[in-house]
């Protein structure tokens, strides 16, 4: 009797075990799957680029002040692809320096063109209202997006903090590496439900988020002026060349 009862708790616990081995398997099965659903969007960097020299300029001919404060509201639509849709979406309140105002809502339209907000697509997210603002402690960044109901703005809040922890997996194995600004923005980001609304906040300290900025334009403005080293010498080869033929 001893022994059968022995016998059927070793079994027991075997189960037990196997069933923790094949559940462990399977979420690290599912992480990985979705570590790569998250990270094989590629962002187009273009409209990023273009922001970068845009505010370049400006600041090389002191047109622009990065440190003065704004506030900017967009209602925003997005498309099928996570693209903003400029027919739906619209500007509805801005405050504040009008340099930095525009600076903006150029930033606002470079991620809405890059792509990014596939991410927020993904998870349902059709219509949000967007707040940006920089006062003298902090920039904020705010989304809200009214959903159908409680159940999809929590799935919604939980998805896309999946997805973010899968981006921050991603970046530490060397999967697909974060710059420096993204995971600025990613690690201040917060997300959570209220109601039917899925909200996202990102809330940074003004000193780290104008470092930010600045490292961000130093290394474009760097990265530009060797293109453009890089396309002068390509062509005064082929003019040589053509010279000598």
């Amino acid at each position: 009797q001893t022994t059968t009862t022995t016998t059927n708790k070793d079994n027991k616990q075997n189960n037990q075990t196997n069933q923790e081995q094949t559940t462990a398997q399977t979420n690290t099965q599912n992480q990985n799957n979705v570590t790569s659903e998250s990270v094989k969007n590629n962002i187009n960097r273009k409209p990023f680029e273009d922001l970068g020299d845009s505010l370049n300029e400006k600041l090389a001919k002191n047109e622009i002040d990065l440190n003065r404060n704004f506030l900017v509201i967009m209602d925003g639509a997005l498309t099928a692809d996570g693209k903003l849709d400029k027919k739906k979406s619209k500007f509805i309140r801005s405050d504040g320096d009008e340099q930095m105002v525009n600076a903006a809502k150029e930033s606002i339209e470079a991620i809405g063109d890059s792509g990014f907000l596939i991410y927020l697509k993904d998870q349902g997210v059709e219509k949000a209202n967007l707040t940006l603002v920089q006062d003298d402690n902090q920039i904020f960044i705010r989304l809200i997006s009214d959903m159908k109901d409680a159940n999809r703005a929590n799935t919604a809040a939980s998805g896309l903090n999946t997805n973010i922890q899968a981006l921050l997996l991603a970046d530490k194995n060397g999967w697909a590496k974060l710059d420096e600004s993204s995971k600025l923005l990613v690690n201040n980001a917060k997300i959570t439900s209220d109601g039917k609304n899925f909200v996202l906040t990102v809330t940074i300290p003004k000193g780290d988020a104008q470092a930010m900025i600045s490292k961000t334009l130093k290394e474009r403005a760097e990265k530009k002026n060797k293109q453009q080293n890089s396309n002068v010498n390509q062509t005064e080869k082929v003019n040589s060349e053509t010279a000598k033929k």
